[in-house]
Parts: structure tokens; C-alpha cells; sequence
């Protein structure tokens, strides 16, 4: 059982770790382990609810913290968290949510984006409002909102999917920026060699000139 127990805390305190350099889709897969290997300690379920809460599974995250509570209710933070998801703020925040993903099966992009903008201002732990978000700005061909919202979404979940595959869709979109191009970088050197030689040639020009007026 020991074992089992010191194999369950590897994983939960590897994801504590990835959690702490903003890479939550990571800790999850972890603590996935850490509850498969030991399905009966709170802090490691507890944290997996978390996590499934900072990606909007909520549901997945009131059923971890349920499990929790079913182990022992004493010195348990769930409780906290399930009072949170009965509360009317939660609800508040359910049925914005239900709202844009109404909007946005509706093709209604412009809409979504007003009210992602609120969900993100006031919970700004939610990660999955800035991949919804960058979609509807990729929708609404706004591609410089679209990059920003990205940066802000690795900095939330680095190594997060939905990211990979928007990046990939963006540099599709708008091609490769103008310096990493092989051409600009052509360019960029026969601009640095010509500088060169133009200074060569000035510093020639001026020896000369010193020389014909001694």
C-alpha cells in the first residue's frame, strides 16, 4: 500500500509542478495517474477537480470534488468548491456561458466575443474563454486579436492543444512573418553586405583624398 500511496504523491507532486509553470493540460494528465494509482486521497482529487475547473469541465471538477468529499468531509476544501458551483455567481457565470456557445452555433462571433470579454475580466483563471475567444476572432478574421489571445492563452496553459493547433491555423492564414521568411533574410544580408561595402568604399575614397592634398 505504501508504495502504491508514494507512487500516487509522485505524480500529484509532478502536476503540482506543472501547474506552478502554467501547464495545466499536463497536471491533469498527471494527476489522471495519481488518482487511477490512488482513487482515496482528497488533495490529489481535490487538485484534479481544480484543474478540471481552470479548463471549464465542471462537471468533471464537481464529480472529483464529490469523491472527494465521500472520503472524508473533516479539513476538506471541496466542500468549499461545491458551495461555489451551487452559488448564484457560478449560475451567473453558467448561463454566460451558455450563451456564448449559443452564439457562437449561431455564427453570431461578434456577440460571443462581448461576453467572453466579461467572463475573462472577471474570471481570469478559466482557460478555455481564450481558446473560444481566439476562434471567434479567427472567425471574424481578426488576426492580430487572434495572436494576442493565443499569448495570453500559452501563458495560462503552456503546451495547451487547442493552442498548438491554432498557431498552426494562424501561420496558414497569414503565412510566415516577414522575418523569419528565408527571402527577407536573403535580402536583410545583401542589405548588410552592401552597407559594408559601402563604408569600404567612402573610407577609400577618403584616403585618397588625404593623399592627393598632402
Amino acid at each position: 500500500m505504501d508504495t502504491i500511496i508514494n507512487k500516487a504523491y509522485r505524480y500529484y507532486n509532478r502536476a503540482l509542478n506543472l501547474i506552478d509553470n502554467s501547464k495545466v493540460s499536463l497536471a491533469k494528465d498527471e494527476l489522471k495517474k495519481a488518482v487511477n494509482a490512488y482513487p482515496k486521497d482528497i488533495d490529489i482529487l481535490n487538485l484534479m477537480g481544480v484543474c478540471e475547473y481552470y479548463l471549464c469541465n465542471f462537471e468533471e471538477a464537481y464529480r472529483y470534488w464529490t469523491k472527494s468529499l465521500k472520503v472524508t468531509e473533516q479539513d476538506n476544501h471541496a466542500k468549499e468548491y461545491i458551495d461555489f458551483l451551487a452559488s448564484e455567481e457560478f449560475d451567473k457565470l453558467a448561463i454566460n456561458y451558455n450563451k456564448v456557445v449559443e452564439y457562437v452555433s449561431q455564427e453570431k462571433y461578434k456577440s460571443a466575443v462581448h461576453i467572453l470579454k466579461k467572463i475573462i475580466r472577471d474570471y481570469n483563471e478559466l482557460i478555455e474563454p481564450y481558446e473560444i475567444l481566439t476562434m471567434c476572432y479567427l472567425k471574424l478574421n481578426k488576426v492580430e486579436e487572434a495572436e494576442k489571445c493565443l499569448d495570453e492563452l500559452l501563458r495560462k496553459d503552456y503546451e495547451n492543444l487547442y493552442y498548438m493547433k491554432s498557431k498552426y491555423k494562424l501561420k496558414s492564414i497569414v503565412g510566415p512573418k516577414r522575418e523569419d521568411s528565408k527571402l527577407y533574410k536573403r535580402i536583410k544580408g545583401f542589405r548588410n553586405v552592401g552597407i559594408v561595402l559601402l563604408i569600404i568604399i567612402l573610407i577609400l575614397i577618403l584616403v585618397t583624398i588625404i593623399r592627393y592634398l598632402n
